[in-house]
């Protein structure tokens, strides 16, 4: 099985549980195996280290965004001559945002699931890379046809991200040896390059006055002796 990220958040109604079971059952029936952290996938780590590092073991991303957050009443942009109303607001966890960032600089393919009705801003809106599935919390949505057709597509896209990662070359020690120090340089940035040429400074310089130390003191040990 494929490991794939999935973006959820700690689900608050029965409507909420049914539809994520149904979504990792179906996820497993096609092969993939979903990975939930703080549901299926613990670490005492911090959470961005923790999620940064599942996400790198996955081949895909699923953002699954439904209601964290009610805002019966409320003002946007108050005090300002823009404010809004913005009364019966439903808003999904902010997590949701985080990790389809970093799933995105990952260059990873996104499934994005989003309920009806939600209030969307930022990665889950309409008109980036990928399509935004807007659905309702139904297993039923799960088998119906635009739903099915846009999986079946990043589906390919996982499984050709799966590929590619097997067939990435790793880099001994030995290799690693004999990379040259200008494409090294070239790969850090300039602060992270003083750093080093500052360190590598350093230690030329401790051993050249080491060096100057004992040709001073070392005729006189020998004469002690």
């Amino acid at each position: 099985m494929i490991d794939v990220f999935v973006s959820a958040g700690r689900t608050s109604t029965s409507v909420q549980e049914r539809f994520l079971d149904a979504l990792e059952g179906f996820l497993r029936q096609n092969m993939l195996n979903p990975r939930l952290v703080g549901r299926n996938d613990f670490s005492s780590d911090q959470p961005l280290k923790h999620i940064d590092r599942v996400m790198g073991q996955c081949s895909g991303t699923v953002i699954l965004a439904f209601e964290r957050l009610f805002i019966e009443k409320g003002v946007e942009l108050r005090g300002s001559s823009r404010a809004t109303a913005i009364d019966g607001q439903r808003i999904p966890t902010v997590w949701n945002q985080i990790e389809a960032g970093m799933a995105y600089a990952s260059k990873q393919p996104l499934l994005m699931i989003v309920e009806d009705g939600l209030r969307v801003d930022g990665l889950l809106e309409h008109g980036y890379e990928w399509y935004v599935l807007r659905v309702e919390l139904d297993e039923r949505t799960l088998q119906n046809r635009e739903f099915l057709g846009t999986f079946a597509d990043w589906k390919k896209k996982v499984e050709m991200r799966a590929s590619a990662k097997k067939t990435e070359p790793t880099m001994g020690s030995d290799e690693a040896a004999k990379v040259p120090l200008s494409l090294i340089l070239r790969s850090i940035s300039a602060s992270q390059a003083f750093a080093l040429l500052s360190a590598m400074f350093a230690i030329v310089a401790a051993v050249a006055c080491g060096a100057y130390w004992l040709a001073i003191h070392q005729p006189a040990a020998i004469v002690a002796h």
